[in-house]
């Protein structure tokens, strides 16, 4: 009979951005495993989106019930609209903002003008 292994390794949580410790049994798993923190540092970094690419992220109210004020950019409507009931952290949120101004110059998204 084998007997697990426990060996101390790293991984990178997509949700909190950097590199977390766990022990590892040695069998299966998956290539989100690195040896060391360098490893895992070097291999991953989070990069925040672009300006462009947070405008093309769907629209997502969350889950709480607090009715605060937000903005996002509306594909179909081509332009920023206002919507409530948004407080989680999500990266389509853009704050009180009424003077902001996305433009797209054709009805391609490539187009977009921040």
């Amino acid at each position: 009979m084998f007997e697990k292994a426990s060996l101390l390794r790293r991984y990178y949580d997509r949700y909190d951005h950097r590199c977390r410790r766990f022990y590892y049994g040695g069998c299966e798993g998956n290539e989100n495993r690195f040896q060391t923190l360098e490893e895992c540092s070097a291999a991953c970094h989070y990069e925040p989106p672009s300006d462009r690419e947070r405008c093309f992220q769907p629209h997502d109210p969350g889950t709480c019930d607090n009715d605060i004020e937000r903005w996002f950019f509306d594909m179909n409507k081509k332009q920023c609209v206002c919507r409530g009931l948004l407080c989680q952290k999500v990266q389509l949120r853009y704050f009180h903002k009424p003077g902001l101004h996305i433009k797209l110059d054709s009805n391609s998204p490539n187009h977009l003008k921040l």
